[in-house]
């Protein structure tokens, strides 16, 4: 179990990088600006529980399961490689169709789960 110190300070570190301006940020500005408000809000909500999904599997041990079994580290790795080239083609196959989906919820939806991803 992790202590109390411990947790606040990565508490404290996951929510500083949150501000931090980064690539993260530019994607949330980009979506806000090219999508509305309401696609940049889904963005900054999917990153957020990005950090929160990847903070619970800290806590839980995934990184001492990634150190004591090299192949399930491997294999995780492969699936996130896999899922990043899958959404960088999603990307590219829509960036040549006109974007008439600005206020369309089901856009905001697709952008949240881009975000998550970052």
């Amino acid at each position: 179990m992790i202590d109390a110190e411990k947790l606040a300070a990565f508490a404290l570190v996951t929510a500083t990088t949150s501000l931090v301006p980064g690539q993260s940020m530019m994607f949330v500005m980009g979506q806000a600006i090219w999508r509305g408000a309401r696609s940049g809000w889904a963005a900054l909500l999917g990153m957020q529980i990005g950090y929160l999904l990847w903070w619970l599997f800290a806590a839980l041990g995934l990184g001492t399961l990634a150190e004591t079994y090299p192949l399930a580290f491997r294999l995780l790795a492969f699936a996130g490689i896999a899922y990043l080239a899958w959404l960088g083609l999603q990307a590219i196959r829509h960036s040549f169709q006109p974007d008439q989906d600005t206020a369309n919820p089901r856009a905001s939806r697709r952008v949240m789960r881009s975000a998550m991803a970052y």
